[in-house]
């Protein structure tokens, strides 16, 4: 007899709801979808934004995500609902220096699967004619 104590299978159609069905014996733990990262990118220097990561799941299994940038950790707030994963990251008062900044979201679902999405920032510093107007 075989017994399949866990799998971790990518669906081949990018369309559809799940991406990924994990299996541990007979039964169904987690299927989920890619996960989409937004917000706004496109910033003047002093400005503010939030950077949102959201996944659709479904099972017992909980994927988990994270935000990172320059693969360090970046502090998040929860706010996951029924069936969706959601994380939040505050990017408070950028600079020139967070031009280019790649902050990247990854789901881990167990130990068995990994998928990212990722945001780049642009932030353009604010023109002499436009301080002049203030």
């Amino acid at each position: 007899m075989l017994r399949i104590v866990s799998v971790a299978a990518k669906l081949p159609n990018p369309g559809s709801v799940a991406s990924y069905i994990i299996v541990h014996g007979c039964k169904v733990m987690c299927a989920v979808g890619r996960p989409e990262c937004g917000g706004n990118s496109e910033l003047v220097s002093g400005e503010s934004t939030s950077l949102r990561c959201e996944l659709q799941f479904a099972g017992v299994l909980r994927p988990r995500l994270r935000w990172t940038r320059d693969d360090r950790l970046v502090p998040s707030s929860d706010q996951s609902d029924i069936l969706t994963a959601v994380l939040t990251v505050n990017v408070d008062a950028v600079s020139p220096a967070d031009d280019n900044a790649v902050y990247q979201c990854q789901m881990t679902v167990g130990h068995v699967l990994h998928e990212l999405c990722s945001i780049t920032l642009h932030v353009d510093c604010e023109s002499i004619s436009s301080l002049g107007q203030r």
